[in-house]
């Protein structure tokens, strides 16, 4: 941290350090030395100083921190594209290629960066998964490179090509890694106060770890009285009447509201101060949602989850209508692929064990309405006693040799396709689940019912970023996700999530 404790206050408040005295210069200024650096450096700080008091404090790092990935991104495109260009074979290039094929190439690694999460920003500081992500986006890219080429007759192998995307890789693995190491020196600290003394500041933890790579400082938290804080991470800094007093003093960036109830008036007015001086004013499940993309249950209020999903555009008429478009453009795309594995996947199955080759099955869809899910079968006959439903389980005896498969691959989903053409779910949207289990967990989930308000789909939010559940705690977290896609939803989310699906699916997770 960069304050330091006054132990001569009760409150132990929080202030900045005094500056040490400047010294005097050790070397007398001659004609030969009166470019004076250090004059430039603070005309240039003072320039800064008066671009912020003008426009304000509204920043974010993670908004700044994602402009500078892309920025750079591009420019390494740029520069890949600039040196394929002057130094690869002449037996090789083709001049001027790459230039008139530039701005497909910058949209199209900006696609791919984002499909493979490198423009994530919280998890951008982790070295290893740059360059992981780095190398499956360029081998990703070059796969669909070669694929377009041989749909249109050329031969696969492009020699100017490969050496243009080993010149790009070396450069973006380069500049991934010097990010990594260097993320939390680029910016400074983003500092946040925290209005409100309860259990919610835990859900702060995260940003105390060196792990989180955020670059974020919780300075502090204001309150009616001092509270407990057992680890000693969130400092009490006084009553909340010195809101605008400390948020001038500890030059605050963002105002984190962390309260139970419904704000009274006098916070209030002291929130719409704090905003006037340009600092952001953001709900404490709304910081949490921002970093983690999932918003926190447990510790949200009713009055809240309702004001949350209020004009979201997945309520939207015309952007129901474009969803839905999206769905049946995918089906006509879905259906020969269907056609074409539906009899080597019933072959399969029929030789593995005896049975039936499909499973219909009753589950909830929008607004608790019930309906006939279509899957291929993957457990062996009578697998559940009449009223005794169960989730299935990692090793469960009950699927067969082909029904694992199916499971980890998620071939097993793929007749809902017929689901989507009769309009009783979505390609992407919560998993639907069976009647018993909603009722379950209606009673032991707050706002379940909230993952009712959309059409289920066959793949989602909750499943690109959680593996498979099968049990309440389970249950608990995938509805984190599906709340937040509510909230967030549009139609690039969908694609998003295909696309990442497609991921999961090689990497074969599931149960």
């Amino acid at each position: 941290m960069t304050y330091q404790a006054d132990d001569s206050s009760k409150s132990k408040l929080l202030v900045p350090k005094p500056l040490e005295p400047e010294s005097k210069p050790m070397m007398r200024l001659t004609p030969t030395n009166r470019l004076r650096p250090l004059a430039f450096v603070r005309l240039l700080d003072a320039l800064w100083r008066h671009l912020r008091e003008s426009t304000g404090r509204y920043r974010s790092p993670l908004s700044e921190r994602w402009l500078l990935l892309v920025v750079v991104d591009s420019l390494c495109v740029v520069a890949a594209t600039w040196l394929a260009e002057r130094t690869a074979p002449a037996f090789i290039s083709t001049p001027g290629l790459l230039w008139r094929w530039f701005p497909v190439l910058l949209a199209g690694w900006w696609c791919l960066a984002y499909v493979n999460n490198l423009y994530d920003v919280p998890s951008s500081g982790d070295g290893r998964a740059g360059v992981a992500r780095g190398m499956a986006s360029v081998g990703l890219g070059l796969a669909l490179y070669m694929a377009i080429r041989v749909s249109l007759g050329y031969p696969w192998l492009d020699l100017f090509g490969l050496y243009f995307a080993a010149i790009f890789l070396i450069l973006i693995l380069a500049w991934r890694l010097t990010y990594a190491g260097l993320s939390n020196r680029l910016f400074a600290p983003h500092r946040i106060l925290v209005v409100g003394l309860n259990d919610q500041r835990r859900l702060l933890d995260p940003l105390h770890k060196p792990a989180a790579r955020l670059n974020f400082e919780i300075v502090g938290a204001v309150g009616e009285q001092e509270a407990e804080d057992p680890d000693g991470q969130v400092p009490y800094l006084g009553p909340m009447k010195r809101l605008p007093e400390l948020i001038q003093t500890l030059d605050i960036h963002e105002v984190v509201v962390n309260v139970t109830q419904p704000l009274t008036p006098d916070l209030f007015d002291l929130l719409i101060s704090c905003q006037g001086e340009g600092i952001q004013v953001t709900w404490m499940a709304d910081l949490y949602a921002r970093l983690n993309y999932c918003i926190p249950i447990e510790h949200i209020r009713p009055w809240w989850a309702l004001d949350a999903l209020q004009g979201r555009p997945l309520f939207s008429r015309t952007q129901l209508v474009g969803k839905r478009c999206l769905d049946l453009a995918l089906v006509l795309l879905g259906l020969p692929m269907l056609l074409l594995l539906m009899p080597i996947i019933a072959l399969a199955i029929r030789l593995d064990s005896p049975g039936p080759i499909f499973y219909r099955q009753t589950r909830v869809g929008r607004g608790g309405r019930l309906f006939s899910i279509f899957k291929f079968r993957t457990m062996v006959p009578n697998a559940e006693q009449p009223g005794a439903p169960q989730w299935a389980t990692k090793d469960d005896k009950r699927i067969t040799r082909v029904g694992r498969f199916l499971r980890t691959t998620h071939l097993d989903e793929l007749p809902q396709i017929f689901n989507i053409l009769r309009g009783e779910m979505s390609f992407v949207g919560p998993r639907p689940e069976r009647p018993e289990f909603v009722e379950k967990l209606e009673r032991e989930i707050p706002f379940y019912r909230t993952r009712l308000l959309v059409k289920p789909g066959l793949t989602g939010w909750a499943q690109i970023h959680y593996d498979y559940g099968n049990s309440v705690e389970d249950a608990m977290i995938k509805l984190q996700f599906d709340f937040h896609y509510i909230r967030h939803w549009s139609l690039w989310k969908d694609v998003y999530i295909l696309f990442r699906t497609l991921v999961v699916v090689i990497q074969r997770k599931g149960t």
